[in-house]
């Protein structure tokens, strides 16, 4: 059962029941897909159908889902960020209740002014495996199902996009990023880079997935 502190519900929380994988070389059985979105045709670049997609996603019953990068598109609605990660999340918990959901970051997950590098709503919204590299947890990452290893890369090592939707909203130019690894990101009206310099290694992959 979860719940929060500020939950109107909290005498009454939320509760669901999930499978755990199998070991060894059993059959298992997952969905993959990206760009979702939310079912609130308010937000830019919001369907309808992706209520269906979820309910899509729960009715072959999988393991798990793999969401591969752009995500809700609340970069592309500045001025109402968190709304749109709040219907987002409440589309998803149709399937996510009772299996997890395994997010990958895609161009969209980075926000103008929202964390060092832009991913601060993408990562506090997420608990993910350890990459035991400084400064970059949850950007990519890892996990083993019976004898499948599935890695989630990041490919937002260098990122640029038009800044409009942002200063039309906000009426004011997105301000520099700075990080605690020691680089200032993005400048103007644009992304900046990642700056990984190498510090992926992923010998031996099985099965990859990642945005681009």
């Amino acid at each position: 059962m979860v719940t929060a502190d500020n939950d109107g519900n909290a005498s009454d929380p939320f509760s669901a029941i999930f499978r755990t994988a199998p070991g060894g070389r059993q059959p298992f059985r997952f969905t993959s897909f990206g760009d979702l979105a939310t079912p609130n045709t308010a937000w830019v670049l919001s369907y309808g159908q992706s209520a269906y997609a979820v309910e899509a996603v729960e009715s072959f019953q999988p393991l798990f889902h793999l969401l591969n990068g752009d995500l809700c598109y609340a970069d592309l609605n500045p001025a109402a960020q968190p709304q749109v990660w709040r219907d987002f999340g409440n589309n998803n918990q149709t399937s996510a209740a009772n299996r997890p959901w395994m997010p990958c970051l895609g161009n969209h997950e980075v926000e103008f002014s929202n964390g060092s590098r832009g991913f601060s709503s993408y990562l506090t919204r997420y608990t993910l495996p350890d990459n035991q590299v400084p400064c970059f947890a949850g950007r990519w990452y890892s996990f083993r199902v019976g004898s499948v290893l599935f890695i989630s890369l990041d490919a937002d090592d260098v990122v640029y996009q038009d800044a409009g939707a942002f200063v039309a909203a906000t009426r004011r130019p997105p301000e520099p990023w700075s990080t605690r690894c020691g680089r200032t990101l993005g400048r103007g009206g644009r992304y900046g880079t990642g700056g990984r310099s190498g510090a992926v290694s992923c010998p031996g992959i099985e099965l990859a997935v990642g945005s681009g």
